[in-house]
């Protein structure tokens, strides 16, 4: 645990906050309230005390949804209780922030993992993970501390075991963000760049979709091992079957060669990851990591690409016995 989030913690302990937590009350207890028309991006403003103002003062942009504003309040409340965070801060809550400089952005990113931690605990949200089976349940569970889809997703995401991962969209379907639990081992779509989501589906156990605002989040639930084809008699060494599989999709050698190795680049990447940890099956692992490489989607998607990665799982195998 992070030590503004051990702060956050200590600091509902002592005052025995439970979700949904009363922030409002909160930063009235810490601080003067204000609202007003802040400049576009400011989210809030916290001021320190002074000789006029013997509290600080906390003074937020008005007219924000509400769940946006108990996320700020509580950041907001982490500028005030972290002690190593003084001074005026100009508070923006997203990722597009256009921060001063480096210290700027690590105090805006401790007051966030404050607000989280403060707001959806991270041992009340692992309880939900053991009680409720479904991700729709889950997302809305959380979402019931008052936050937004977008900040339940983004600490859920960070608690749930491998095999989960979020896409958010803005209206256009461009990838705002994208993100996968913990040991997941998948490649994430980049954002800015247009969503194509069959691939996810395809393999996914579990799907569901939520509208937040002009953006949707998404969320994918994967098996934790995906079964391979079985083989039978005698085959083509891996190698060669790749070599085919791409000049049946390629008509050109050098993108066959290209293509060949990006693919083997791919498979050394997850073999050695799982050397270096001792954990995970491997053809499964490549599955996932295979997902979404639109340079290749031909080969990735030809009828026999399972059959080479399952052959080259079983030359691995072998070689390490």
């Amino acid at each position: 645990m992070l030590p503004e989030e051990k702060v956050a913690q200590r600091f509902s302990q002592i005052r025995g906050i439970k979700p949904p937590v009363d922030v409002e009350a909160l930063v009235r207890e810490l601080a003067d309230l204000e609202e007003d028309f802040l400049p576009e991006g400011c989210d809030a403003v916290t001021l320190d005390k002074s000789g006029r103002h013997p509290r600080p003062r906390v003074i937020i942009e008005k007219n924000q949804p509400a769940a946006r504003r108990i996320f700020t309040l509580g950041h907001e409340i982490g500028h005030i209780v972290i002690p190593w965070h003084y001074g005026t801060d100009f508070c923006r809550l997203d990722s597009a922030a256009r921060l001063v400089d480096h210290l700027t952005a690590e105090v805006e990113v401790q007051a966030n993992h404050f607000a989280a931690e403060l707001l959806m605990p991270t041992k009340w949200v692992e309880r939900l993970i053991e009680a409720e089976a479904g991700l729709e349940n889950l997302v809305e569970a959380v979402k019931a501390a008052g936050v937004s889809y977008h900040a339940a997703s983004i600490r859920l995401v960070n608690l749930l075991p491998g095999g989960a991962l979020f896409v958010e969209l803005d209206a256009e379907r461009n990838v705002v963000r994208a993100s996968a639990s913990p040991s997941t081992h998948i490649r994430l779509p980049k954002v800015g760049e247009p969503f194509r989501g069959e691939e996810l589906n395809s393999l996914a156990s579990e799907r569901v979709s939520f509208v937040s605002g002009s953006s949707r989040i998404i969320w994918w639930r994967f098996p934790d091992k995906i079964a391979s084809p079985k083989l039978l008699g005698e085959a083509k060494q891996s190698s060669e079957l790749l070599r085919m599989i791409c000049d049946e999709v390629f008509d050109d050698a050098r993108l066959t060669t290209k293509a060949m190795m990006s693919i083997n680049g791919v498979i050394g990447a997850a073999n050695g990851m799982i050397l270096a940890t001792g954990a995970g099956d491997l053809f499964t692992i490549l599955k996932r990591r295979f997902l979404g490489r639109g340079e290749i989607a031909a080969v990735v998607n030809h009828r026999l690409f399972d059959e080479f990665l399952a052959r080259r799982v079983q030359e691995i195998q072998t070689r390490h016995r």
